[in-house]
């Protein structure tokens, strides 16, 4: 259940911070493999407090306790994304308050995620992940691409940016495969069309790849109305079959 704001005297940003250092207490300053409710519950209060720097304080704690940034990033901030939605979706937190909130996380994913120089990917591959969507769609493609740069990709995250800006950066020739991240709600004729252009764009040299809530309308039936060459929601899959794809390049 969210936790809910109090009517009494202690500020909010108190309470966010109490609340975590009462579910630290239960862990012994050891690394956390599942994902702990009562923090979830922390960071989702610190998020949509009125206080602004709430959740550094939260995101202070739980590093101070064991818990990796990686954890963080991957786990507790897509669980309270989920969250925002769900009270979006219930009429208890306003359009207002969740992009408050997604941006509050958005900002803790860049304090937890320095961006690495495009030279020092571990694999040599270079993707550009392209999300044109809303503000609840652009945290999850953040963290997607944290956990891309982390598996030794060297990752150009593009939002928002227009058809032809697109176009234009993947017919640079520099990257090894572009990653589309799409809303269920998104059309497949239109996904269609903008695949068609960005193969024209880049003379069909690199894999298209879809991802997202898209994929719930059946990966076959995505792969076949759109053309893209796979469609996943797994970054592993997707990584291997760049690097399957380079590697033929390179044999050719």
């Amino acid at each position: 259940m969210a936790p809910t704001k109090t009517d009494s005297g202690t500020p909010l940003s108190a309470n966010a911070a109490n609340l975590a250092q009462h579910a630290l207490g239960h862990l012994v300053s050891r690394r956390q493999t599942q994902i702990v409710p009562a923090l979830v519950d922390a960071l989702e209060l610190a998020v949509t407090d009125r206080s602004a720097e709430a959740w550094r304080d939260v995101s202070d704690q739980m590093q101070r306790e064991g818990i990796h940034p990686t954890q963080i990033c991957d786990d507790y901030v897509p669980e309270v994304a989920r969250r925002l939605g769900e009270l979006w979706t219930e009429d208890e937190l306003s359009f207002a308050g969740v992009t408050i909130a997604c941006s509050r996380l958005q900002a803790m994913l860049r304090d937890l995620s320095p961006e690495e120089p495009p030279d020092t990917s571990a694999t040599g591959t270079r993707l550009l992940l392209v999300v044109i969507a809303d503000t609840m769609h652009t945290l999850g493609a953040m963290v997607l691409t944290g956990q891309l740069r982390r598996q030794g990709a060297s990752v150009k995250l593009m939002l928002g940016r227009s058809l032809q800006e697109i176009s234009a950066t993947l017919g640079s020739g520099s990257y090894h495969g572009a990653l589309l991240s799409v809303a269920l709600r998104d059309e497949l004729s239109d996904l269609q069309a903008t695949i068609k252009d960005l193969r024209g764009a880049n003379g069909n040299r690199i894999p298209i790849i879809v991802g997202g809530s898209i994929t719930e309308l059946g990966i076959n039936r995505v792969k076949v109305a759109t053309g893209a060459d796979l469609v996943t929601n797994d970054i592993r899959e997707a990584l291997r079959f760049v690097l399957k794809e380079m590697s033929g390049e390179a044999a050719g």
